[in-house]
């Protein structure tokens, strides 16, 4: 009965882990997907700000589009070709090419 006793307890102790980890799992993802909502918030107004000079004769700068780059974008990207992919895909020969086809990155299934 003492066996059984702890059987049953190490499975409701087993099933909470279980939850915890997919609570947290949920937690992370959620949090990623925020993270990169920003990101990608900053990028566009960087970009809006960039064509809207280029509109009115001034060029952008490729000493700011490099910091806004390392900032925003390089903690997850690479640019070199055949560099390794990091959180986010490599991004050489990004222009051309399809979205969620860059080689031997796993893609979630949303963009696949």
């Amino acid at each position: 009965e003492t066996q059984d006793s702890s059987n049953a307890a190490l499975e409701v102790i087993e099933g909470a882990d279980e939850e915890i980890n997919e609570e947290t799992s949920a937690e992370e993802e959620r949090d990623q997907a925020e993270s990169t909502q920003d990101v990608e918030e900053e990028v566009k107004q960087s970009m809006f700000s960039v064509s809207a000079k280029e509109k009115k004769g001034k060029a952008g700068s490729a000493e700011k589009g490099k910091k806004i780059f390392k900032k925003a974008c390089a903690q997850c990207h690479t640019v070199e070709k055949g560099g390794k992919h990091k959180q986010g895909p490599n991004l050489s020969g990004l222009f051309g090419r399809k979205t969620g086809k860059a080689k031997g990155y796993r893609y979630t299934r949303a963009n696949r």
